[in-house]
């Protein structure tokens, strides 16, 4: 009875895959250019391409994990759960994959990525979903949403209407004026009930009795004599 319920349950379980990641949102992603890889090699061989292939996708050089000059180091872990056959043989097959990417710096973990596979799926297939889960964390992480402000739209060219210069030469000399406006010119300023300036010896002869000396009278050439 006991081990009929063990079965169950591993076969409830088998059935369901699952992905869970999380990211220290501290970590600056921008500054990661080179990634040491370590996994178990030995025992699973056949995940050491697609897991290398995975790191270069993301842009980053894989470098060995012995390197000094890394900038993180991920790591790749596979667990193992009891399964059963079709004809009831228990056997261990790769349950989970799990990965965590720590700083080289600091030592600190800074990501992390598990996937559970299905009963029917292949611990290489499940090597994808597992980093497409890392992808997604890096990209809502600090150093990888790089908000680039939209440029200034550049105001569009004014056209200056282009003013036609004239030939070079002497500039016209403005028109003489005609002599009968220059004399309207100088006279314009002249006052018709101006009086017209007498002799200094009217007064001395109206004084003495001459009230109509210097007085013109028609058809007089008195005035013209005196001139």
């Amino acid at each position: 009875m006991r081990l009929k319920w063990i079965l169950f349950l591993v076969l409830f379980t088998a059935g369901c895959s699952g992905l869970h990641t999380g990211a220290s949102p501290d970590f600056d992603w921008s500054r990661v250019e080179k990634v040491s890889v370590q996994g178990p090699w030995e025992e699973y061989q056949e995940l050491q391409k697609p897991t290398l292939q995975e790191v270069a996708a993301m842009g980053y050089d894989v470098v060995p994990h012995s390197s000094l000059k890394t900038d993180a180091r991920l790591e790749l872990e596979v667990a193992e759960a009891l399964d059963i056959n079709e004809v009831g043989a228990v056997f261990s097959r790769p349950k989970s994959l799990h990965v965590r990417i720590y700083d080289a710096d600091s030592g600190t973990q800074v990501a992390l990525a598990d996937y559970y596979l299905s009963s029917t799926q292949s611990a290489v297939d499940g090597v994808k979903e597992l980093f497409a889960g890392v992808k997604k964390e890096r990209s809502s992480s600090k150093g990888e949403n790089k908000s680039t402000a939209a440029a200034p739209e550049e105001a569009p060219p004014v056209s200056v209407p282009t003013v036609q210069a004239e030939a070079p030469g002497k500039s016209p000399a403005p028109a003489s004026t005609p002599a009968s406006q220059e004399q309207e010119a100088e006279t314009s300023e002249w006052d018709p009930a101006e009086k017209k300036k007498l002799s200094p010896w009217v007064p001395r002869l109206e004084s003495w009795g001459f009230e109509n000396w210097g007085k013109s009278r028609e058809g007089d050439g008195l005035e013209e004599m005196m001139k």
